[in-house]
């Protein structure tokens, strides 16, 4: 039964999020918070990486996420990207504290090649010198919301997230071929602004 309820609360929080009905006691017009923030982010739903976050006038907002990483030496080759956008309803927001809800999704790649050397073959034949790679792709969807609530200091801003979300995936290695996965599970979020 549990099982049930978990998915249940999480699209209630997002809709309730995006429903005007709920009423703010403060309009993100009317206190402190700010409209640009730029930082850093990490989660399941935002991404990973330097993020940027925009406030509007009428209490909605939206946050962006990238970071490339990558690594490329004689035997191994690896490049991963995360790119997260979520939506964004203030709930409540007060002088030092904004209650919100979120939604949004991130994409994740990742690209993985490793090259061996050996003096055995795939026959465990013994030759001078034998060449092989491994090779490991990975597509990741995830997709989800919950609620949120920053915590404003100054210039700075805290934020924690939590809610649940899916995960769709294919991977790609040579040892298995394509694989793929769907599942779902609660998330966590977190980022550091510096908010102007």
């Amino acid at each position: 039964m549990r099982k049930i309820h978990t998915p249940l609360l999480a699209v209630l929080f997002v809709l309730g999020g995006l429903c005007p009905a709920w009423g703010n006691s403060d309009s993100l017009a009317s206190n402190s918070i700010k409209t640009h923030n730029f930082g850093l982010a990490a989660g399941y739903i935002s991404g990973y990486g330097l993020t940027y976050r925009h406030w509007g006038k009428s209490d909605n907002g939206y946050q962006l996420t990238l970071i490339p990483v990558g690594k490329l030496t004689e035997t191994h080759s690896f490049f991963n990207a995360s790119i997260g956008a979520i939506g964004l309803r203030s709930l409540n927001a007060g002088q030092a504290v904004n209650f919100f809800a979120y939604y949004g999704a991130q994409y994740n790649y990742t690209y993985e090649k490793d090259v061996y050397q050996s003096n055995y073959d795939q026959n465990y034949q013994y030759v001078p010198t034998y060449n092989y790679e491994r090779l490991n792709i990975s597509h990741k969807l995830y997709a989800g919301g919950g609620l949120g609530l920053e915590l404003h200091a100054g210039n700075l801003s805290l934020n924690v997230m939590v809610g649940y979300a899916g995960n769709y995936a294919r991977d790609f290695s040579t040892l298995s071929n394509w694989e793929k996965s769907l599942e779902f599970r609660p998330s966590a979020e977190a980022a550091v602004f510096y908010c102007y």
